[in-house]
């Protein structure tokens, strides 16, 4: 699976962020895995991370908490972004699409 960034999807080109986010709230309604998939990549990984931090500072190895706080950032930010272009952002890009192949709901204006 190809890695989609947000800059990747071409209806996201020229939108503002509140575009963007009704966009992304629209494809999210359409398929409710992208649900889930944001779920699990963020409590499924930040959770685990945090306690492997915790514990190496348990046992000795990171000198005190700020060492955690730092390492925590510096791993989870970018591993945050990489599972989102890997697993959601695939997924809204085929759903915004769909979206736009489908055309506006409702009839022809009279």
């Amino acid at each position: 699976m190809r890695l989609v960034f947000e800059r990747d999807i071409p209806e996201y080109k020229g939108k503002t962020r509140r575009e963007r986010n009704v966009l992304h709230r629209q494809a999210r309604n359409l398929d409710k895995r992208i649900m889930f998939l944001e779920a699990i990549s963020g409590v499924g990984t930040f959770v685990p991370l945090l306690s492997s931090l915790m514990e190496l500072r348990k046992h000795g190895y990171l000198p005190s908490l700020l060492w955690v706080f730092f390492l925590y950032l510096a791993i989870g930010i970018p591993l945050g972004f990489f599972l989102r272009a890997w697993w959601v952002n695939p997924l809204v890009k085929d759903a915004i699409q769909s979206l736009r192949a489908e055309g506006p709901k409702g009839g022809s204006p009279r």
